[in-house]
């Protein structure tokens, strides 16, 4: 069974059957309010969206809509290929997908063979 429930017209909250209060405007509209609290601010003329209890106050500062909307999607930056002096950009793209080159010096190469036949003995 659907309840039917009005919107107070300062908080913009919800007023169950049987709740809230009724104030005839001088124009003869009608306006509905949940709490005497309401009721009050408004007769005050103060500003709804200014106070942060009210439902207006929330919409506005985006308070509480995290399970209606989903998270905002961020763009990924792409990497931009440098062209370098000698090289074109091609020719770079190339180099990387080659992979790292491995380069060992003689010197490393004997230190190498020597620290293995150490391990051995």
């Amino acid at each position: 069974m659907v309840i039917k429930t009005e919107v107070c017209a300062f908080t913009e909250a919800r007023i169950y059957p049987g709740h809230g209060i009724r104030f005839a405007r001088r124009d003869g509209q009608l306006v509905t309010f949940a709490t005497s609290k309401a009721k009050s601010m408004y007769h005050q003329r103060k500003k709804a969206p200014k106070l942060v209890w009210t439902y207006v106050w929330r919409r506005l500062n985006k308070k509480g809509l995290a399970s209606a909307t989903s998270k905002k999607r961020t763009r990924r930056t792409k990497k931009a290929t440098r062209v370098y002096a000698a090289m074109s950009a091609d020719a770079v793209a190339a180099k990387r997908k080659a992979g790292p080159r491995v380069t060992k010096s003689a010197g490393s190469k004997k230190a190498i063979a020597e620290a293995k036949a150490r391990g051995k003995k």
